[in-house]
């Protein structure tokens, strides 16, 4: 006995809305963007206990690749590859990685300076870069990441002014920036936010109505 008719058509309604999403991530020459991009990043590393092995330019789909997370629609929303001796430059084709929700790169030995593309990831919620050897300013860009609730940036080789504009980030619930070289500075007063970024005195700053010091939460070490 076939479908019914009205199960017939949300299968038909349900199966184009796929292939729809499916061919959005497609260049002209059905190359998907997101393996283009991982691909490029995976080439700017140094790779030594090869965890990236089966990330292949030749697939069409990376979920089921090392280190990657997925959505239900397959879209890539996290990147996690802490503590895997990874080296070399984090490519700044990560920022065509729109949909991005987690980035999870500690305690590497990735240096060079922080992409600028960061700021594209409209979606990011948490960026954990802390525990490499990243090198030069903090990009005013980190700035457009409106959802973004968990930063860290701590144990690198920064320096520079820290960006008064990422001061004005409320959303944030943890900036680690701790054991860097930036300014000492205090900002934002208008919004009732006190960032004091003595880099010596918090390894974290919550940005509530003052500055709280305590210790980090275990789960974000």
């Amino acid at each position: 006995m076939g479908m019914p008719r009205g199960e017939a058509e949300l299968f038909i309604l349900a199966l184009l809305w796929l292939l729809t999403s499916a061919s959005a991530l497609l260049s002209p020459k059905g190359v998907n963007f997101e393996v283009q991009a991982l691909m490029s990043i995976k080439a700017s590393l140094m790779d030594p206990h090869n965890v990236l092995e089966n990330w292949d330019g030749d697939s069409v789909d990376p979920c089921s690749w090392t280190m990657v997370t997925c959505s239900l629609d397959s879209l890539v929303i996290g990147l996690g590859t802490p503590s895997q001796n990874l080296s070399g430059t984090l490519s700044p084709s990560i920022g065509n990685l729109t949909n991005l929700q987690i980035v999870l790169l500690q305690s590497n030995n990735i240096r060079g300076p922080l992409p600028l593309e960061l700021g594209k990831l409209s979606k990011l919620k948490t960026l954990d870069l802390s525990g490499n050897l990243f090198t030069g300013e903090v990009p005013s860009s980190l700035s457009h990441l409106t959802n973004l609730r968990y930063l860290k940036l701590n144990n690198n080789s920064l320096s520079g002014a820290f960006p008064s504009l990422l001061a004005d980030m409320s959303q944030l619930d943890l900036l680690s920036f701790f054991g860097e070289k930036a300014q000492k500075s205090k900002t934002s007063a208008c919004l009732g936010i006190e960032l004091w970024l003595s880099l010596s005195d918090y390894s974290w700053i919550r940005t509530t109505s003052v500055v709280e010091e305590a210790a980090q939460p275990a789960a974000l070490l």
